[in-house]
């Protein structure tokens, strides 16, 4: 019962913020990139929140938009 609870506030998280936020594969690649990098490192999050606005910055520029 409790996964059921965990998966259905998931997908209320996931559901508005990866349509909004995912408009390209760059950033799919850059969320991508900063989950493997808190998941995987001992990176602390505020690296990876910083390394991510820097990079979201970057893909912006890249883009044209």
């Amino acid at each position: 019962a409790n996964a059921a609870v965990v998966g259905i506030m998931a997908a209320a998280l996931i559901y508005p913020i990866v349509p909004a936020g995912i408009t390209s594969i760059g950033t799919l690649v850059l969320a991508v990139g900063c989950l493997v990098l808190l998941l995987t490192t001992k990176a602390s999050p505020w690296i990876v929140v910083i390394l991510g606005a820097v990079g979201g910055v970057a893909v912006s520029l890249l883009s044209g938009a």
